[in-house]
């Protein structure tokens, strides 16, 4: 037998050898997601909410109703926080991977150290203020001083408490502030206490579920500045180490309050079929004032307004709430919104 005999029998493969490479390639096509559709485990993320569920979340449970997590390999878990300290103190920690702040606490938080960074807006423009009965004849903040004044115990809203005060020319330290957790507006329903800082939303929500006459009154109209209310924020070391999961979670997030903007109706009820212990009515009522807030001139949803950052900065130091300027690039970016 010649030598190109022999070197043609050794380079022909047994049939079931080649079917056997074969469905290692295929096995190894699907395990990277490559192919159609993909088939990667989905991603884990744990987002640590502000509050309980509420108006300003709608947005997400929108999107989990979309299956637009599902659509970008996220397998997303929704958690609460049991007090106000939690979700800034769990994000730290590793327990979630974002979370979400107002921006007076994101601020506050990058002031004591804390390597924060926010990377998507979820409203423009503040709901935060103080809650009164109508039936005290309370119509300013100056009028607080020597009543009491609940707060959840955040940074955040003992700022509201004292700037608000302030501005309108009373004394803060003469007020007298209570932390009741998240059950504030119950106590003011009550005649327990005479106001609670909060935001705008908890007082339509108190007023429509008790039929009791609530005025609101918002930090921006009592000298406050223009900020954003709530960021999604996750620290720098995960952006810079998982940046596509970032981008892939805000694309998805985006998506869900896109929708809500353009139907309410629609993601109210996909909210209200994933939490059946909040109440259409006062969430519904709460939703339609806010409506405009989600955008609110921003050039898409989502966009941080470094303007509006900057200013508030400026504001805290100002009013001693942070001890130096956080500059708004360190604070936040936009480099993470999707590109539609």
């Amino acid at each position: 037998m010649n030598m190109t005999a022999r070197l043609g029998r050794r380079g022909r493969r047994h049939p079931y050898v080649v079917l056997s490479l074969v469905a290692v390639c295929l096995v190894a096509l699907a395990s990277s997601g490559a192919g159609s559709g993909g088939t990667a485990s989905p991603r884990k993320l744990t987002l640590m909410l502000d509050f309980i569920p509420s108006t300003p979340h709608i947005g997400i449970y929108q999107a989990v109703k979309a299956g637009y997590y599902k659509k970008n390999n996220i397998a997303l878990k929704i958690v609460t926080p049991t007090s106000a300290a939690d979700y800034a103190r769990l994000i730290s920690a590793g327990k979630a991977d974002i979370g979400m702040a107002d921006g007076v606490d994101l601020l506050t938080f990058i002031d004591k150290g804390t390597k924060y960074k926010g990377f998507m807006a979820a409203l423009q423009t503040p709901l935060a203020g103080i809650a009164v009965l109508k039936s005290s004849g309370i119509t300013s903040p100056k009028q607080l001083v020597g009543k009491k004044v609940a707060t959840p115990g955040s940074p955040s809203n003992k700022a509201f408490l004292v700037t608000m005060v302030k501005n309108a020319g009373g004394d803060p330290s003469k007020v007298k502030l209570v932390t009741t957790g998240f059950d504030f507006a119950k106590y003011l329903v009550a005649g327990k206490i005479d106001a609670f800082t909060g935001y705008w939303t908890d007082a339509i929500q108190a007023d429509v579920e008790s039929g009791v006459g609530l005025r609101f009154m918002r930090i921006d109209r009592f000298g406050g500045p223009r900020y954003p209310s709530l960021l999604f924020y996750t620290t720098q070391a995960r952006l810079s180490q998982d940046p596509q999961l970032i981008r892939d979670f805000a694309d998805a997030t985006a998506h869900g309050y896109e929708d809500l903007i353009k139907n309410p109706t629609a993601a109210l009820n996909a909210f209200l079929s994933q939490n059946k212990s909040v109440k259409a009515k006062p969430t519904k009522a709460a939703l339609m004032a806010i409506v405009p807030l989600f955008r609110a001139g921003a050039p898409q949803y989502g966009h941080v307004n470094f303007g509006d950052l900057t200013k508030l900065s400026s504001f805290l130091v100002n009013h001693h709430l942070i001890k130096k300027p956080v500059a708004a690039q360190v604070a936040a970016t936009n480099a993470f919104l999707p590109k539609r």
